[in-house]
């Protein structure tokens, strides 16, 4: 535990510093042939949320150099340093976006030790949930468009895993930032098929909605939705949600009960009982907490059968829950499934 833990702790220190860090620019960097953002000294909080000006130029500034959190070697142990690192300007083909907003996964810290087969063992930059402008490239178009930088890039659509709908296996996948160096700077220099464009509204000055919300939905958030659309729930079906304050599980719950108008049974371990999400019923119309030992299973297993039976009311045929979506990561989340799930339900894993 203690090895996974203090790589976490460094990881978020790390994120403040970054944070603070801005982009420098002098009348040293090179000029670009494209359109992009004129820098304002006095930044309105709009564009503190990501917010470009709308007064653009076709001869402006790229800085030269950026802010990064690098791991300038991939080892055992995590080592990571906030370094400064060149801007690459687009070649054809390629557009350059200024990150304003990314999410901090939990995949990244493992991302940034190995190094894992087919990741960079040198000058590694981690981050796949970044979403922001394009500043510069080649097609006048794309400039000032919002666009997002998620984890798969590219799956080939045609291979067996592709037709049935997992391209997260594609063997011909790209992916942020395994083939391409992710979004923890504040510029990414990247081939135009690898980012997608965004809704404008994402970035409207008078949205009740803050930019960087939307960052997780490049991961955890479509990792819930599938596992959703998986299941298929109809208006008051039963889910049972396994790790519900988890990450990719409270978005599960949330999407559930607000999206699909289900009802929903969390599971946990007993202590996140008291997480304002569970007591709120934000995410879950009932808790349970997950069975602390094997002599606690069968108790646990009747006890959802007995939570499905109260909340579809006592002239439903139907004995135990629709679909079981696991989204935990301890062993006891996956045992026995099939014990609280009705006939013709489903059990779906998100890994």
């Amino acid at each position: 535990m203690a090895t996974t833990e203090r790589p976490r702790l460094r990881f978020r220190a790390l994120r403040k510093s970054f944070l603070k860090a801005a982009p420098a620019q002098d009348s040293k960097n090179s000029v670009v042939s494209v359109c992009v953002e004129k820098q304002d000294d006095n930044a309105s909080s709009s564009s503190k949320a990501g917010v470009l000006s709308t007064d653009v130029s076709t001869s402006i500034v790229l800085p030269k150099e950026q802010f990064a959190v690098l791991t300038p070697v991939v080892g055992p142990t995590l080592n990571l340093q906030i370094t400064k690192i060149a801007v690459a300007p687009p070649k054809p083909g390629e557009v350059v976006v200024r990150i304003a907003w990314t999410g901090l996964c939990g995949s990244d810290p493992s991302f940034c030790v190995g190094p894992q087969p087919g990741f960079s063992g040198h000058n590694h930059i981690a981050g796949h949930e970044g979403i922001g402008h394009i500043v510069a490239g080649h097609d006048p178009a794309l400039l000032n468009k919002p666009v997002a930088a998620r984890y798969l890039t590219y799956s080939c659509q045609t291979c067996e895993y592709c037709l049935r709908g997992l391209p997260e296996s594609c063997p011909r996948q790209l992916a942020f930032p395994k083939n391409l160096n992710g979004t923890f700077q504040h510029y990414i220099t990247v081939p135009r098929h690898s980012v997608i464009q965004l809704p404008e509204y994402v970035f409207a000055r008078d949205s009740t909605i803050h930019p960087s919300a939307y960052a997780a939905a490049l991961c955890s958030g479509s990792a819930a939705l599938k596992a959703l659309r998986a299941a298929q729930p109809r208006t008051g079906a039963i889910i049972v949600v396994s790790g519900i304050t988890g990450s990719i599980g409270h978005l599960v719950g949330l999407m559930a009960k607000h999206i699909y108008a289900a009802k929903v049974i969390g599971v946990d371990v007993k202590l996140k009982a008291e997480d304002p999400i569970v007591e709120k019923g934000d995410v879950c119309d009932r808790f349970i907490p997950v069975p602390e030992c094997a002599e606690q299973e069968e108790s646990f297993q009747q006890s959802i059968v007995k939570l499905c039976e109260d909340l579809r009311g006592q002239n439903n045929i139907l004995v135990g829950a629709d679909s079981a979506i696991i989204c935990a990561n301890r062993v006891i989340g996956f045992r026995n499934l099939t014990s609280y799930i009705c006939d013709g339900g489903s059990i779906i894993i998100v890994g």
